[in-house]
């Protein structure tokens, strides 16, 4: 009786092999996007705790917000910002690329964390700073200035809650990469949309980790997920981060008419211009 042959010749296996291979390099890009939507999820779910955190702090401390500003400072004081920057254990600012111990805890020593007790909130699953061995910066998410951060610009920020009557229509939290390692300060922009859209531009950056997309928390206590529309606001970022790549062009913060300027200044709190 003939045997059946049940085993695969070699040249089938090269043939499935190859065949498996392929699919994967067609597959690989979807399986990438999908990974960052599931990310933007996550990112957006931190977003509304700080968002609702935010709120509560200032619903227990007589309506008055909390402080957005971060110091990068050896004289900082404590006790007085939403975080604070990156110490050591006695207190001590430990400067640019801190240890990551340092941020956390500043993180942890800041007048937020009662309300968002987990250091994994105030990080974006898809920051990718992590992958970079000379720069620190493990809190991907910074306040905007004109919720009491730091003197800034030619705008008057809001100091009580009772003061921000739409609150749904300004952020409170943006998604950040700061060049200088980690998130300082708060996150700035002018917020006039009168000046002349010729002379538009940007002051610090966001972080699209989410196929060109950013997470933003509101002052209500909701947040969602952004497309920025320019792909000079992208490249920008980037840059900012990453530092001008070999064949790449430098591309300016100054960005007439760029639509998520006008977006992001529109939605940008502050009590009044001066």
């Amino acid at each position: 009786m003939r045997k059946i042959q049940t085993a695969f010749t070699l040249i089938e296996l090269l043939i499935v092999v190859a065949i498996i291979a392929l699919l994967l390099t067609i597959l690989a890009p979807a399986l990438q996007n999908a990974k960052k939507q599931a990310s933007g999820v996550l990112c957006m779910a931190n977003q509304k705790a700080l968002a609702t955190g935010w709120v509560l702090y200032s619903d227990e401390n007589k309506g008055n917000l909390v402080n957005a500003h971060t110091l990068r400072s050896s004289t900082f004081e404590h006790g007085v910002y939403w975080v604070e920057p990156p110490q050591t254990e006695d207190g001590i600012y430990t400067g640019e690329s801190p240890a990551p111990e340092d941020e956390l805890r500043g993180i942890r020593r800041g007048l937020l964390y009662p309300y968002i007790k987990n250091v994994k909130g105030y990080r974006c699953p898809s920051d990718e700073r992590k992958y970079l061995q000379t720069k620190g910066g493990y809190r991907s998410y910074s306040m905007t200035g004109g919720l009491n951060g730091e003197p800034w610009g030619d705008y008057t920020p809001f100091y009580k809650i009772s003061s921000i009557k739409f609150p749904e229509n300004y952020i409170n939290f943006v998604e950040e990469a700061d060049p200088r390692s980690w998130n300082m300060g708060s996150w700035q922009i002018d917020p006039d949309v009168n000046t002349a859209p010729s002379t538009w531009s940007w002051v610090d950056p966001l972080a699209p980790w989410h196929n060109e997309k950013s997470t933003l928390g509101f002052c209500d206590g909701h947040a969602k997920v952004h497309e920025w529309q320019d792909d000079r606001t992208i490249d920008w970022c980037y840059q900012q981060f990453y530092g001008v790549q070999p064949g790449e062009t430098a591309v300016s913060n100054v960005q007439p008419n760029n639509p998520d300027i006008y977006f992001m200044k529109s939605q940008f709190p502050y009590q009044e211009l001066r």
